[in-house]
């Protein structure tokens, strides 16, 4: 009996190089294994979300209330170094992580506290889309204000922790939220937003 050809082994997942780029510094970074895990599950949801190339879908989250470094280090072509942002007051710099990370969530999950609402399931006729944003331009941006946070002097703080766990609970219901759905998902939910848009626009 001919003995059947080896198959040749699976090819590695083919990853953008943006992606691969980040990966490699998150998981640089000692920060401990919430953040590891956190990093595993920001992965899953990019895959998710097609690593926010979509047709018809721009992916972006909202620059209102984000840190000024996040601009800086954008316009340097995102360099993963030590000195890629300036922190000069990590405090006031965590205060304004956690004001953006509120003000890019849905308007059901924002309240007025320091942390969003600790709810993840979305209400009734309410979704997730404004958080699922993927690509260069959307939770990357996140992960890497948090790796810069907490990376600094006397950080990770208790502050800094409960952002990774609320930002991990967040990202696994998004993700679920598009399982076995992929590109068909993502383009229904940008029809959503235009009509949405479209009715603020109305009045109606």
């Amino acid at each position: 009996m001919a003995t059947a050809p080896a198959l040749p082994p699976a090819p590695a997942e083919s990853l953008p190089a943006w992606v691969l780029e980040a990966v490699k510094y998150m998981r640089s970074l000692d920060l401990g294994q919430d953040w590891m895990d956190l990093v595993d599950t920001w992965l899953t949801l990019e895959r998710k979300l097609a690593f926010g190339v979509v047709t018809g879908v721009k992916m972006k989250l909202t620059t209102q209330f984000r840190p000024p470094q996040v601009a800086d280090w954008m316009q340097r072509h995102r360099p993963y170094t030590e000195a890629a942002a300036t922190i000069t007051d990590v405090d006031e710099f965590g205060d304004a992580t956690m004001k953006w990370w509120r003000q890019i969530q849905p308007l059901w999950r924002q309240g007025d506290d320091k942390l969003p609402l600790a709810i993840y399931t979305p209400p009734e006729n309410e979704s997730w889309d404004v958080l699922a944003q993927g690509g260069p331009t959307g939770l990357l941006l996140l992960m890497v204000v948090l790796g810069w946070w907490g990376s600094k002097p006397n950080t990770p703080s208790q502050e800094w922790r409960d952002v990774v766990s609320d930002a991990k609970k967040s990202f696994e219901s998004v993700s679920h939220s598009y399982v076995g759905q992929g590109d068909s998902a993502l383009s229904s939910r940008n029809k959503r937003r235009k009509k949405n848009s479209t009715d603020e626009g109305t009045g109606k």
